[in-house]
């Protein structure tokens, strides 16, 4: 007796696979059929088994009912530029990568439908014809962090400015994005405007690229950023975020103190300068080489003594991620205001289902988060 077949719609198997990242004859490999049957259902040539749909919703990340919608959704579950952003070249992400994504949008989306009715966060609004150390001073401002500000250490520094946009109404999430492939992402929404960082960087890294996420939403851009290789980036808006994030971080007056302080002579700092930028203002080596640049007190050669010199290590979250609970890890990833706002607002399966927990990891999450309801 001959396998019952599936009706699903090739068009939206298609979109599933160009969403997922990886080729046909990957996920074809994936789910143990030959690449010809895979793009024969592809094209509408031939279907697969009920068995095999089942096996393509497991391997895409998909409810199996997705496979029979009569078209695919509208545009891209990415935010535009992803898969080549600025810069990037040819360098894809992978498909580990891209579902982490597709799970922030959803959440995002959740967000925006439960605080339809709120007042949406005022972010500023730029341009990239204007000068990205002012709009630094108008945002740094905004958000309320004073210039002189000092962290005991980079944890302290990154979950400060986290806090400081969540109290803003931006989403940060932190997410496992890949060793060297994206450094974060931004997506802009009215309601929930969010930032995405790759929890595998180190939190000074994380932080720089806050801000320049940060600075993509104040442009009202959807974009991603991919770890680059050496110090060229060949797009203006990169540059422009790049220099926001600096500016933001290490404000100038702060730096010409630091710089008067330390005795920095003007073209003259090398990788002890270095040292005391990324101590005093909690980023990356690389961070401080390009603001030291920018304001002309950096040694010829210096970012590539930089990259020499400071070798990126494992961040405490890749240490501990496999023992950590669910219910800690989507408080680490997503934030306890989104966690318990999703909790709060959404009917319990919608809730459960979108934050990927169990009943059980939400009572545990109520009894630690306050206002959470008990289900």
């Amino acid at each position: 007796m001959a396998a019952k077949e599936s009706p699903i719609t090739p068009s939206v198997l298609s979109w599933a696979i160009r969403q997922d990242g990886r080729t046909p004859a990957e996920v074809a490999r994936a789910i143990h059929v030959d690449p010809t049957v895979l793009e024969g259902w592809m094209a509408g040539t031939s279907r697969p088994t009920v068995g095999q749909t089942s096996a393509l919703a497991a391997a895409l990340h998909r409810p199996r009912v997705f496979f029979f919608l009569p078209e695919p959704p509208a545009g891209s579950a990415l935010p535009s530029g992803f898969r080549h952003p600025p810069g990037g070249g040819d360098k894809m992400v992978g498909s580990g990568a891209l579902l982490e994504v597709r799970r922030a949008k959803r959440l995002q989306q959740a967000v925006s439908w439960a605080t339809r009715e709120d007042r949406p966060p005022e972010i500023p609004f730029a341009s990239m014809s204007q000068d990205p150390e002012k709009v630094a001073d108008l945002v740094r401002g905004w958000l309320r962090v004073p210039e002189q500000q000092v962290w005991r250490d980079d944890y302290a520094a990154l979950n400060y400015w986290r806090a400081a946009l969540e109290d803003a109404g931006v989403l940060v999430f932190s997410l496992r994005l890949g060793k060297d492939e994206v450094r974060g992402f931004a997506s802009w929404d009215e309601r929930a405007p969010m930032v995405v960082l790759n929890a595998s960087t180190s939190p000074a890294v994380r932080s720089y690229t806050l801000g320049h996420e940060l600075a993509h939403l104040t442009l009202r851009q959807a974009t991603a950023c991919l770890e680059p290789a050496d110090i060229v980036v060949d797009s203006d808006e990169e540059k422009w975020c790049d220099r926001f994030s600096a500016a933001l971080l290490m404000p100038r007056s702060a730096m010409y103190e630091l710089i008067r302080s330390a005795g920095i002579g003007f073209g003259a700092g090398g990788i002890e300068a270095v040292r005391s930028v990324m101590s005093r203002f909690r980023v990356s080596a690389r961070a401080a080489a390009l603001r030291l640049r920018d304001l002309g007190y950096a040694e010829p050669g210096l970012y590539s003594e930089v990259l020499r010199v400071f070798v990126p290590g494992r961040t405490r979250e890749s240490e501990q991620v496999r023992s950590a609970p669910r219910p800690t890890l989507r408080l680490r990833e997503y934030g306890q205001h989104t966690v318990a706002l999703l909790l709060g607002s959404l009917p319990p399966n919608e809730a459960l289902s979108v934050l990927r927990i169990t009943v059980d990891d939400a009572r545990r999450i109520a009894d630690e988060v306050p206002g959470v309801p008990a289900f």
